[in-house]
């Protein structure tokens, strides 16, 4: 399959590279930050088998696939190759992803990701034509879901200290997540469009004076 789109993107994080970079080397604790994503199962040679479930209106379609992730504690760097399908066949979807993680300062990091999707199927023609903002609104979440994780981790080693804290347990205990919705992604998408528009237009009325 030819690509349908490809992604890339960065996003800052308020917390240590090393923080984050423990954090997305947990698949149970990654999962909790990507609403609808659930970890089947993680064999021995790592290769993770989960699903995603997607809300398309009033219809939801799930998503079951294998991941084979790669890290390199080195570079901070996770490359990932992976394969899925919906349960009746109609779409198929492949994925190569590399995420990197760069310091920033003492509590700062950057997460950047470069992302190829392909899908062929039934919603390939989607994918195509708004698979880009879908993307970038997922990573945004998935980032600030992770920051809130973070802050939750700290607070707990806090209380019982660094040796004591179960990632994962903290992380299931973060409020219930909810399937994937791709039109409240799509709404998400539209209003934060508008709302930097709008903030370019006063920026400019107010540079020329008419504010």
């Amino acid at each position: 399959m030819k690509p349908s789109m490809r992604f890339e993107d960065e996003v800052v994080l308020e917390m240590s590279r090393a923080r984050a970079w423990e954090l997305i080397n947990d698949p149970d604790v990654v999962v909790t930050c990507l609403p609808g994503a659930e970890v089947l199962e993680i064999a021995e040679d790592g290769t993770i088998k989960g699903a995603l479930t997607l809300s398309l209106g009033p219809s939801q379609t799930r998503f079951a696939g294998r991941v084979s992730p790669v890290y390199d504690d080195e570079t901070y760097t996770v490359d990932m190759t992976g394969q899925g399908a919906d349960g009746k066949g109609r779409t198929r979807a492949s994925i190569t992803t590399s995420v990197r993680i760069d310091e920033l300062a003492a509590d700062q990091c950057r997460l950047a990701i470069d992302s190829s999707i392909a899908v062929s199927g039934a919603l390939a023609a989607f994918a195509a034509a708004g698979g880009q903002a879908i993307a970038k609104r997922m990573m945004l979440d998935f980032s600030e879901n992770l920051g809130r994780l973070g802050a939750s981790v700290a607070s707990a080693e806090e209380h019982v200290g660094t040796d004591s804290v179960d990632l994962a347990a903290v992380a299931k205990a973060a409020p219930t997540r909810q399937r994937l919705s791709v039109v409240g992604l799509l709404w998400r998408t539209v209003r934060d469009g508008i709302g930097r528009l709008f903030d370019r237009l006063r920026r400019t009325r107010s540079a020329d004076g008419t504010d």
